[in-house]
Parts: structure tokens; C-alpha cells; sequence
């Protein structure tokens, strides 16, 4: 139940997010090229650039994902219209532990900045959540069910 609540404020947040975005959509010029999953490089800031073909859909190259390692565990498609506004992708199956390794991969990126965690074990589902900002002031957003990367 706290799962699916706490999935639906994320799908809120995303949607306001979406309602502030305005009309500056450019036609879809932020849309990285078609590619294979097998991008699996583990960690986004390798140098990948525009040219390359084997970009995973569900983590582009772009401002956002520079910032942070690439997740290992699986995730779902991002929605390139609002990559002005930040990064959004959902998280697929994955266990709790996968989550907090990666909260701390992306710790060791910077992101520590009034740091928040929260988890409850009082639900069958439990509710995890991590929000820091980098010294830029970037923010990021990891539950177990989606990563978000918000600009400055």
C-alpha cells in the first residue's frame, strides 16, 4: 500500500513537473539514437559522446546522467521531451540492497548536500528514499521506484 503510495506522489511530481515544462519542446532533438541494452558500462561519466551507437534507451548521455553512475539493475524508458527539465526514469525489479549500493555510488559521485534519507520496514513492501544535491546544486531523487536528476 505504501508502495503504491508512494508511487503515485512520484507520478504526481512528475506530472507537475511536466505541466511547467511549457512549449519549448525543439521536435525531439534531445532524443538519443535507437540502441541495444548491452551499454552496461557502469558509469555514466566513461566520455561517451552523441556519436556513439550503443547508448542504452533507459540512460542517455546527457547533462543529467553524466553526473552519476549508471544503475546495474534494470530500468525502465526515460521521457526525452522533458530532458530540459531534468532526468526521470523508473526503476524495474530490483531488490532494496541494489538500491542503497547504488545510493552509495552515487554519494561517492558528490551528491551528499543536505542529505536525506528515509526508509520504514513497517509496511510487507517498505518505503526507501534518498535526496541530496551535489556542491552545484544539482539534486537527485533514488526510491525503489524511480531515479530523478533535477538541474540547478
Amino acid at each position: 500500500m505504501k508502495k503504491a503510495l508512494a508511487l503515485a506522489l512520484v507520478l504526481v511530481l512528475a506530472l507537475s513537473l511536466a505541466a511547467c515544462g511549457g512549449g519549448s519542446n525543439s521536435g525531439g532533438s534531445t532524443t538519443p539514437p535507437a540502441t541495444s541494452n548491452s551499454a552496461q558500462s557502469g558509469n555514466a561519466q566513461s566520455g561517451n559522446t552523441g556519436g556513439e551507437t550503443a547508448e542504452d534507451k533507459s540512460w542517455p548521455d546527457n547533462k543529467f546522467t553524466r553526473l552519476v553512475p549508471k544503475p546495474d539493475f534494470e530500468l525502465g524508458e526515460y521521457d526525452a521531451s522533458k530532458i530540459a527539465l531534468g532526468f526521470f526514469v523508473p526503476v524495474l525489479e530490483t531488490d532494496l540492497d541494489a538500491i542503497k549500493a547504488y545510493v552509495e555510488q552515487v554519494k561517492s559521485a558528490g551528491f551528499t548536500v543536505n542529505a536525506e534519507t528515509t526508509e520504514r520496514e513497517d509496511t510487507s513492501a517498505g518505503i526507501y528514499n534518498y535526496r541530496a544535491k551535489n556542491a552545484a546544486g544539482d539534486e537527485i531523487i533514488i526510491s525503489e521506484s524511480v531515479i530523478q536528476i533535477f538541474g540547478h
